[in-house]
């Protein structure tokens, strides 16, 4: 099943905060540099998104954006 707009978005934020907290300090600060380094792990960490909204599904919680 194809995941809507909405969860995908989610999908894409929950990976980047992923690849934050993985990357620490070696994070680039150029804005291209960072995006293209972020697109090399984009696929795995897309990955590692979905199957923690998942465990988080099963255990009673839902990510939700800010309002």
């Amino acid at each position: 099943m194809a995941a809507t707009e909405e969860q995908r978005k989610a999908h894409i934020a929950l990976a980047k905060a992923i690849w934050h907290q993985d990357a620490g300090n070696s994070v680039p600060s150029d804005p291209k540099a960072r995006q293209d380094a972020f697109q090399l792990v984009k696929k795995d960490l897309m990955k590692r998104a979905r199957k923690l909204e998942v465990l988080l599904d099963r255990l009673g919680y839902e990510i939700a954006p800010k309002s």
